[in-house]
């Protein structure tokens, strides 16, 4: 949901941000979690960031009925501690849906860095040398504009 906020500032000029929803994009292409990153940065604004339950929702609708593999890269990895591609740190920036059913993340052959989304909405840790489909986003996350 868009959250606008307004502040006026001393100079008389109005001031709004409103939190605009992530517009999602499903590439069919296999790449490594790398190059899927990599092609979403390139393409669009970064590899798929998810920051609340309405995201997910929305980023599973744009992902076809797959047949073979339902798994798409999104942009969630670890580096010490897990963290989105884009520098995401606002609100929602902490939110997982691990596929708990499996005791992900795992961190299988301590190997195991980036993360893959599955049609059953459940979060999988993986090897980011692996080729999936993938999930990118563009939108600016916060729309600025000032009124006189």
């Amino acid at each position: 949901a868009n959250m606008p906020f307004r502040l006026v500032s001393s100079s008389g000029w109005l001031t709004f941000a409103t939190r605009l929803p992530r517009q999602y994009h499903y590439v069919a292409q296999p790449m490594t979690w790398t190059g899927a990153r990599s092609h979403c940065r390139g393409s669009f604004l970064d590899i798929a960031t998810i920051g609340s339950l309405e995201e997910m929702n929305q980023l599973i609708k744009t992902v076809p009925s797959a047949g073979n593999s339902s798994e798409v890269w999104i942009g969630l990895f670890d580096e010490i501690k897990w963290r989105w591609s884009d520098g995401y740190t606002g609100s929602g920036a902490d939110y997982r849906k691990w596929e708990l059913s499996y005791n992900e993340p795992n961190f299988y052959e301590a190997g195991e860095f980036c993360v893959t989304i599955d049609n059953d909405r459940g979060w999988y840790d993986a090897f980011c040398t692996g080729q999936y489909p993938f999930m990118c986003y563009n939108g600016k996350d916060k729309a600025w504009g000032a009124v006189c």
